[in-house]
């Protein structure tokens, strides 16, 4: 017998991820699992075939039907119902999960009294969150309600009878029924307390249950309503929680920038409206729109269903650092972002990050956006090994920001002929200089590199061999700029992962004039530089200090 309490005290469910050991009380978990094989069909040669459940039984014909449950912010459990002369089965269609509130039968409990037998045991009742392609039928006597959104709508695959459906449709308002095989119960008419089960949103998204990493959509009353929230509070979060992982990883906080922000809410806006695919393409662009000179600039997205509002910010931020890609973005060498957001009415909601790197007043840059585009742009026309070139510009001095792809880097793809450069070397160039992909949702772009891996770029000079002589040689994003053969000078481009390519010497890729472009960009930028001219080690033109 439950202890009395007052009508005000509220119960609150555990939430549990359903299995079948945990449901064995309460009916026969459906899942890829075939139960009770054996059942011989001889001509079936390549099927395992499962007997019938042994228990599942109903009563006259058997109804079956589909149907779509939407959120309700209603978290309160009023009405549970139970069935003696028939089961009930319950299967998760799409890609959402569903909640089931589930009671173990009482019916036939030796430690209950009579009356007590036909009530629900609150304390052997839970929230049992089912997955998406899965399901239970129930064993006689389970206690259950009508199966609850966990955000995103949820269908489900319905068996019951014609009975139970006629019943339910003859009523005019929800209200206690005893009809037939259908005992339902106004949980007010026999308890002092009330039960509840607890916003579901965070738990599936912990779980991993939803299509969606992170964050999530605004919810309205009875579904999907208009969003009402101030769109700063949610970009606020963001900025605050990006910041505090920042702090905490010994990185300088971030500065809201009001013009990224603006590009930012365009970009999530056009691909919550399907106008924009969710993608980083188009990231250089974004950063240009702002108006702004970026030394550096990295995007992060995410896209999402179904989390409540509370955790909606922190959602997207932890699933950003739990991505490896996202993660040194997070940290990347800059002082602004722009965040914006959007959401649409199929319930996903829509989040882009620009993080970059200005000249704020008071703040000496780290990099001349002078060095960085003049550099990159007399360069654009002359040899193979501009890819990689560009990539070393881009990077600056040794202990500026190296290991990072940087604003410039995006034009310098388009300047570079791709005719002119062996497959192996534009291959290499795309995947080191041109964004990458992104290692948690797949979308082209990634646009910073691992400031810590050395052998993505290179700017230590290192002693190499060419002619059989010993020289020293720039690897530059794993190129090794070097000028080889004989009739004058070439530049080659040297991939010392691509085995094929070694010692190669691919001629008239290069001039005096592509040269002595590669010789400036270099003393602009205080890199001690060396050729190999006819198989002789040669400097170019100066020495670094």
């Amino acid at each position: 017998m439950p202890e009395k309490r007052k009508h005000e005290e509220m119960i609150e469910l555990d939430l549990v991820v359903a299995t079948r050991d945990n449901t064995a009380k309460l009916g026969y978990f459906v899942d890829d699992t075939v139960v009770n094989p054996g059942l011989g069909i001889p001509f079936y040669k390549t099927v395992l075939e499962g007997a019938n459940y042994e228990e599942a039984d109903w009563k006259d014909q058997a109804c079956v039907r589909t149907s779509q449950i939407h959120w309700r912010e209603d978290h309160s459990v009023s009405w549970l119902e139970r069935h003696m002369e028939m089961t009930q089965g319950f299967i998760v269609l799409g890609k959402n999960p569903g909640l089931f509130v589930l009671g173990e039968p009482t019916h036939d409990r030796e430690d209950l009294d009579e009356k007590n037998r036909k009530l629900p045991d609150p304390k052997r009742t839970k929230a049992y969150i089912i997955p998406a392609g899965m399901g239970l039928i129930l064993k006689k006597g389970t206690w259950h309600d009508f199966p609850v959104s966990c955000g995103p709508p949820v269908s489900a695959f319905i068996l019951n009878t014609e009975e139970v459906v006629e019943a339910l449709a003859s009523m005019p308002q929800a209200g206690p029924m005893n009809h037939g095989d259908c005992f339902k119960l106004h949980l007010d008419d026999h308890w002092d307390f009330k039960l509840k089960f607890p916003d579901p949103r965070p738990f599936v998204q912990k779980h991993g249950l939803v299509p969606g990493p992170v964050s999530m959509p605004l919810m309205g009353k009875e579904g999907y309503g208009q969003v009402k929230m101030a769109r700063s509070k949610l970009e606020d979060e963001v900025l605050s929680l990006t910041n505090a992982f920042r702090t905490k990883e010994g990185q300088k906080p971030l500065q809201m920038h009001e013009a990224l922000s603006s590009v930012a809410r365009k970009h999530a806006a056009a691909m919550a409206d399907g106008a924009q695919a969710f993608s980083h393409d188009g990231a250089p662009e974004r950063f240009q729109d702002s108006g702004l000179v970026c030394h550096n600039f990295a995007e992060n997205l995410s896209v999402s269903t179904g989390f409540a509002r509370e955790v909606m910010a922190q959602t997207t931020v932890d699933g950003w650092i739990a991505s490896d890609g996202h993660r040194r973005n997070l940290l990347g060498p800059f002082n602004v972002c722009g965040i914006g957001w959007s959401a649409n009415d199929n319930c996903q909601l829509y989040i882009t990050q620009l993080l970059a790197l200005v000249d704020l007043d008071g703040e000496d840059p780290l990099l001349s956006s002078k060095v960085l585009c003049d550099l990159a742009l007399r360069c654009i026309d002359s040899t193979p090994a501009v890819c990689a070139v560009a990539g070393l510009a881009l990077a600056g001095s040794a202990g500026a920001v190296a290991g990072t792809i940087l604003g410039g880097a995006a034009s310098v793809q388009w300047g570079v002929r791709p005719s002119t450069i062996p497959c192996a070397m534009l291959a290499r160039a795309k995947r080191e200089v041109c964004p990458a992909r992104c290692a948690s949702c797949g979308a082209a772009g990634e646009i910073l590199l691992n400031k810590q891996d050395r052998s993505l770029l290179c700017i230590r000079v290192k002693a190499g061999w060419a002619g059989g002589k010993k020289v020293h040689v720039i690897p530059v994003v794993n190129v090794e700029v070097f000028v080889p053969g004989c009739g004058g000078p070439s530049i080659q481009p040297h991939l010392q992962s691509v085995p094929e390519l070694a010692n190669r010497g691919w001629r008239d890729y290069g001039n005096r004039r592509g040269l002595q472009r590669l010789a400036n960009m270099f003393k602009a930028l205080q890199i001690p530089a060396t050729a190999v001219i006819n198989s002789e080690a040669a400097k170019l033109d100066y020495v670094a200090k």
